[in-house]
């Protein structure tokens, strides 16, 4: 090995030591069922937050799932909104801290 790509190996790893990865995004993941724990498919969710804004709608599955992948990291809380058919279901506020999976909301 010549001597430059000793350099190089050892830059590579000491700015790994001083930098090490970290996540840029956080994900967000639930179900949606109805009261007799049916998934409820088509209920648009949407996560708000002052900073970044609105997210893009996501819509429930036929098996009632969304998921918010590359959620921005912030100080607090997210605002989580469930619609039907255009008219606002339920708001709740959730913190996003690594990969979340939420439990079921019955609605």
């Amino acid at each position: 090995m010549n001597i430059s790509k000793r350099y190089i190996i050892i830059f590579v790893l000491l700015l790994s030591y001083l930098f090490p990865l970290t996540s840029f995004a956080e994900s967000l993941m639930g179900q949606v069922v109805d009261r007799r724990g049916i998934p409820v498919p088509g209920m648009e969710v949407r996560l708000y937050h002052p900073d970044p804004g609105v997210s893009r709608p996501r819509y429930t599955d036929r098996e009632g799932i969304f998921f918010f992948d590359y959620v921005p990291p912030v100080n607090g809380y997210y605002d989580i909104e469930y619609y039907w058919r255009g008219r606002l279901i339920y708001r709740g506020s959730i913190q996003v801290i690594g990969n979340v999976q939420l439990p079921p909301i019955t609605l």
